[in-house]
């Protein structure tokens, strides 16, 4: 039964009205106190892998490899590049592969009208001269050939595995 004059108890009562009560009661362990949040569940990153870095002896060998073909590129005006940063991706190819022991050669085969090989330039990986023999050369071949005679060229990469590949 209400007193008179005092006002029903309802949901609009006064927000701060309710919070008083709200501590009181808790004071007096008639409720219980709210549950804290749960904490906030950690994000999971993938694990990011190690950078690739080239060993100095593979990067060098990969950089005399692509010497040789721009050697032979800028003398029979071939375009084997169309930008730097085409050039740079096959040095890091070249690399990798030579890092991971899966590159026999490499040959740039220019082209005549007919699409026939008139020449070719072939760089070889991994072969070491033995005591016996006199060791491979060390210079770079470019052969000498009228510019007429050229019309195309391709590349060919021979992995270890036996495939080779249109680069």
């Amino acid at each position: 039964m209400a007193r008179p004059g005092a006002q029903p108890r309802n949901k609009t009562m006064n927000p701060i009205q309710e919070l008083i009560d709200s501590l009181k009661a808790l004071l007096n362990g008639k409720q219980t106190p709210p549950a804290p949040p749960p904490p906030p569940t950690p994000t999971i990153r993938p694990p990011v892998p190690a950078p690739f870095i080239m060993p100095e002896p593979v990067r060098l060998e990969a950089e005399k490899a692509i010497h040789t073909l721009t050697l032979v590129d800028r003398a029979y005006h071939l375009g084997i590049w169309s930008s730097p940063e085409e050039k740079a991706k096959w040095l890091n190819d070249i690399g990798v592969f030579l890092a991971f022991d899966n590159l026999h050669s490499i040959s740039l085969e220019l082209l005549g009208e007919d699409k026939t090989v008139v020449a070719e330039v072939k760089i070889n990986f991994g072969q070491h001269a033995n005591a016996q023999g006199g060791g491979l050369a060390s210079g770079t071949e470019v052969p000498v050939l009228d510019k007429k005679l050229v019309t195309g060229h391709r590349v060919l990469v021979q992995h270890k595995n036996g495939n080779a590949t249109h680069y």
